[in-house]
């Protein structure tokens, strides 16, 4: 009996490490220079309900080290529920609203269009 109970203990250790070591696979770390910026662009068109949840998930990699970037929602023609959502998590300070930038080209497309 006391065979067992350790048996399924040991078992039980080494189910849990190698899942830690999974998960550490699984999301390892970005690293960057000294010299290096990255950022994460989430552009939007449109209607966006998950807007709110997909950056938050951006930040908590970034908060949790996993993902030193800096977050920017880029609008590129949100609805207005959307761009509310962006100015709040802007005002929270998780990423920052900016407007597209468009094209010459993108712009004879869209008039033509």
């Amino acid at each position: 009996m006391l065979f067992h109970i350790i048996t399924a203990a040991v078992c039980a250790i080494v189910l849990i490490w190698l899942l830690w070591l999974l998960a550490d696979i699984l999301l390892a770390r970005v690293g960057k220079g000294p010299a290096t910026r990255l950022v994460v662009r989430v552009e939007v068109s449109g209607a966006e309900p998950r807007l709110e949840e997909t950056v938050r998930a951006l930040a908590r990699l970034r908060s949790g080290g996993r993902l030193p970037a800096e977050i920017e929602i880029v609008d590129r023609g949100m609805d207005e529920p959307t761009r509310c959502a962006a100015q709040l998590l802007q005002r929270d300070g998780i990423g920052q609203l900016k407007e597209y930038e468009w094209t010459k080209k993108e712009l004879r497309a869209s008039q033509a269009g």
